[in-house]
């Protein structure tokens, strides 16, 4: 029975390990100098940079759609005032 749990603890190591080592590889890193800590320190700091960038993609959209709105109205307020003095 120990024999039983230990075989099984040191597959699901080994698994765990390559597994590691698997997600390290197709990230580019270099198995032999990442350790989990330092990987999955840079996929945090990654994941924390991408949502502020997204944040700041979309309040930059959402300014610029605000400008473009008030540039319109100033445009149908000119053309407006245009054919107020047209017509006078």
């Amino acid at each position: 029975m120990q024999r039983k749990k230990l075989s099984d603890i040191t597959l699901a190591l080994d698994a765990a390990i390559n597994s590691f080592q698997a997600t390290v590889d197709y990230f580019g890193d270099d198995q032999k100098l990442a350790t989990p800590n330092s990987f999955f320190s840079n996929v945090v700091s990654f994941a924390h940079a991408f949502r502020r960038s997204h944040h700041m993609s979309i309040e930059k959209k959402s300014r610029m759609e605000s400008l473009k709105l008030k540039e319109s109205k100033r445009l149908q307020m000119t053309e407006q005032s245009v054919q107020d003095i047209t017509v006078k």
